[in-house]
């Protein structure tokens, strides 16, 4: 439903993220139409009972992306940030559920493919050893996605499964 934006927008992103251009892309253009905001970092310390980083807050916007960072920490916190945000009914954008699927190249296949929606084949390697045995069962040319930072970061093309092999070896 369309409803006034009443009070202050949280921005769930670490602080030192608040630099970031996806982050100052988003604070700019609040501060431009002069509508409240605050950062809400999910290291913050906070009393499980009573959230007083989700007090006063109209909407809540996740800027997360800890994919493959590694930091576990990040990542619990986050969902369960999130998710009590949603129990206390504030209205969250890019809530658990969404936070849930950006975390596996799997569950984005799962989620085009329920839509009807084609996906190419993937494969998943947990090791750098795996990567010629995957690559020898796909059809070049082949797109190699570490699972590094998201946003599409690190993403190579080999043309064939030998230019794999030689970048490999590198």
């Amino acid at each position: 439903p369309n409803r006034p934006m009443r009070g202050v927008i949280g921005i769930l992103t670490p602080r030192d993220q608040e630099e970031k251009p996806w982050i100052k892309n988003i604070t700019s253009r609040l501060l431009e139409r002069k509508i409240d905001f605050r950062i809400v970092d999910p290291f913050d310390p906070f009393d499980p009972s009573d959230d007083a980083r989700l007090q006063g807050l109209s909407f809540l916007v996740n800027r997360v992306s800890d994919c493959g960072s590694g930091n576990i920490e990040l990542a619990k916190l986050t969902h369960s940030l999130l998710l009590a945000a949603e129990l206390s009914q504030l209205r969250v954008l890019n809530g658990s559920s969404a936070y849930g699927v950006g975390q596996a190249k799997l569950c984005h296949h799962s989620l085009l493919r329920s839509c009807s929606l084609a996906t190419p084949k993937s494969l998943v390697v947990t090791s750098p050893s795996q990567v010629l045995e995957a690559a020898r069962r796909l059809t070049p040319p082949l797109l190699l996605k570490p699972n590094m930072a998201g946003f599409g970061e690190g993403i190579r093309a080999f043309p064939t499964v030998d230019s794999i092999r030689a970048a490999l070896i590198q």
